[in-house]
């Protein structure tokens, strides 16, 4: 048995092999020929072996009983040794004039290989058979055909350039014009719709006719002129046709005229290759671009859900490729990273837009749902094969480096690399953009929050640079609202989240006022509900006098040492304690003053506070202002009433 990795034939053809893996990066080439129909181990000889060792495809052949069982050992011997799936490893089977069976196994451990890689090997293997190169005796001289397998080595990679089908037609021609030191060489292509031509050389006037000559039917003639020598060969199938026509000095004999044929046939096979790769890479254009343009909608859609951060998702996308950029990421890695933060938030999708649209901080509950969307998020991704690898990124964005995070409450590096990174991005578009509890911080409130929480809620690494390179972040995609297309669809939206709130509330306090009699227990019940509900430190309730100053009627939570029993009111209560409370407070905390009108008449003040800074919006009073007013009123009125 055979198992040198050299051919027993021309030496040449192995440093074609030899070329050809370099210039398609393939790892493994192993040709392997056994008899047809039947498997015989001592029969069994290697043609020719490419990253592998003899010795270790001589243990497959002799330990296997059968054709599929090599194959089998074969396959696993090289999916184990490039660190690849089995199914990456490709094969292929060519019947030989002698009756033997040529096996050809193909790897690449970069990446899988594509149909031309596939193709290429097959018809330069079938070519060297045609031409009795693997372990026959030549018949032709040497000289001939190193002329051939020099015109292999050059042919080979040119399917693989992306260059328009002129500048191909016209390479080609040069390649076989001095591969076989021809004086004129022209090429005829066409395939569908698409053609083109080209020469190389210089045809004298008298012998142009032979550019006029051209065959119906696959196949290669020749003729003589005045001592010269033209061929015409062609090949046809199907849409696809090539026509290579020269002119040289010498005589061309019947078997060098079989070269010349299968050089031919080779330089069809491969600019119908190239047209094909042209024609998938402009279906693979549309193709990209209708799905970056599905991508645009769905985040959109998941944008456009929460009208307070609009544009959070392509910011988050930015930003996480900016970040895997500083830290080395290659390229295809970083397009995954930007695709999984265009989708980190898609789970929204499924969370309650009465918690989505709350004007207000969430409780507990509505926490606890809305942490939900990174699973739901994965959950959605998981079912389309085109996202099964950023689904693990869109779980775990919101995971912290301390293990407090969720949903699964990872810690460290059980996080995966880029669920960190994107839980900087996420941190990062948060803090510069705008909110409806706070405005955006600025830079250097940013990256004292990024170095703070570097090694607690962060990566320490990744918060550290992105804190370094924040200018660049934060340059990478400005803050921009997107345009909502129906303002009247989003105010809808949001008037469904405050009637929902309202309603919340309003269930809360009737549940407070049926346990109670007294009018003030039941005013002071419902100020404690409210709290509850809206997540208040504290609730001043004051009547407005005759006299018009305030007297403190009912408060529930901390007491701030404002001293507004008896604040005289000048002209605008409104603006008057607004200003009073500010001075007395700080900023400390926030608060907002809610005025109490029946029938357009003040009757009293509300003044709710909130500590951590975040702000009571003007949602918070229009939800709260009805029923408050209605129970003073109520109790107003038991008091009228009282004996």
């Amino acid at each position: 048995m055979n198992t040198s990795s050299k051919l027993k034939g021309l030496p040449e053809t192995e440093d074609l092999f030899y070329s050809i893996a370099y210039v398609l990066h393939i790892d493994v080439i192993a040709l392997l020929r056994l008899p047809l129909g039947y498997y015989s181990s001592l029969s069994t000889k290697v043609e020719f072996l490419k990253g592998l060792n003899p010795a270790e495809i001589k243990s497959c052949i002799d330990r296997s009983d059968s054709r599929r069982e090599l194959l089998d050992c074969l396959k696993g011997l090289i999916s184990e040794k490039l660190q690849i799936s089995r199914s990456r490893v490709w094969d292929n089977s060519l019947q030989m004039p002698d009756n033997t069976e040529l096996i050809i196994l193909l790897a690449r451990k970069s990446s899988p290989l594509n149909n031309y890689d596939k193709l290429l090997i097959c018809k330069v293997v079938e070519q060297c058979v045609r031409l009795n190169i693997l372990s026959h005796e030549l018949s032709v001289g040497h000289e001939f055909f190193d002329m051939f397998l020099n015109f292999l080595i050059l042919i080979a990679p040119i399917g693989n350039l992306d260059v328009p089908l002129p500048k191909i037609l016209k390479l080609i021609t040069k390649i076989f014009r001095e591969s076989f030191n021809l004086i004129y060489t022209g090429i005829r292509f066409s395939y569908d719709h698409e053609s083109g031509t080209a020469t190389d050389g210089k045809l004298p006037p008298q012998y142009s006719i032979i550019n006029y000559l051209s065959l119906n039917n696959t196949g290669i003639m020749k003729g003589n002129i005045s001592g010269f020598t033209w061929v015409l060969g062609a090949q046809r199938e199907h849409q696809r046709q090539t026509e290579v026509i020269f002119l040289t000095e010498h005589r061309i004999s019947d078997k060098e005229l079989g070269i010349f044929n299968a050089a031919i046939s080779m330089t069809h096979m491969i600019l119908s290759l190239f047209s094909q790769r042209l024609k998938e890479r402009v279906q693979l254009h549309k193709l990209t671009r209708n799905f970056r343009d599905t991508l645009s909608m769905i985040k959109y859609m998941v944008d456009i859900r929460d009208s307070y951060t609009e544009n959070h998702s392509e910011r988050v996308a930015k930003f996480a490729k900016v970040i895997g950029e500083l830290m080395g990421m290659e390229e295809k890695k970083l397009e995954r990273l930007e695709l999984a933060g265009l989708l980190h938030d898609i789970g929204k999708i499924g969370v309650p837009e009465a918690i989505l649209m709350k004007p207000t901080r969430l409780n507990e509950r509505e926490r606890r749902i809305i942490q939900l969307h990174s699973t739901l998020g994965a959950e959605i991704l998981k079912n389309y094969s085109e996202f099964w690898d950023i689904v693990p990124w869109v779980k775990h964005h919101h995971e912290r480096w301390d293990g407090k995070g969720y949903p699964d409450g990872l810690q460290g590096e059980e996080i995966p690399l880029e669920a960190r990174i994107l839980a900087v991005a996420d941190a990062i578009e948060a803090m510069s953009s705008d909110r409806v509890y706070r405005r955006a911080l600025t830079p250097y409130q940013i990256k004292n929050t990024l170095l703070e929480e570097a090694g607690k809620q962060w990566d320490p690494q990744i918060a550290t640079l992105a804190a370094q390179n924040l200018k660049d972040i934060l340059a990478s995609c400005p803050a921009a609202r997107t345009r909502i297309p129906s303002p009247k669809i989003n105010r809808y939206r949001l008037e469904s989240a405050h009637a929902w709130l309202l309603y919340l509330t309003t269930r809360s306090m009737a549940r407070s006022i049926r346990l109670s009699e007294e009018p003030f227990e039941m005013l002071h019940n419902a100020l404690k509900a409210i709290a509850r509900e809206f997540q208040y430190s504290a609730i001043y309730l004051f009547l407005i006098k005759e006299d018009c100053r305030l007297k403190e009627l009912a408060s529930i939570g901390k007491r701030y040492q404002l001293e507004l029993d008896g604040f005289q009111i000048k002209k605008s209560a409104l603006q008057e304690l607004r200003s009073y409370i500010s001075e007395k407070l700080s900023g400390e905390v926030a608060f907002k003053v809610i005025n109490l009108k029946i029938y357009r008449k003040d009757i009293g003040i509300a003044v709710v506070f909130r500590e951590e800074r975040n702000l009571i919006t003007v949602h918070e009073s229009i939800v709260i202002r009805l029923p408050l007013t209605f129970l003073l009123n109520t109790y107003l009125n038991s008091v009228k009433g009282s004996p």
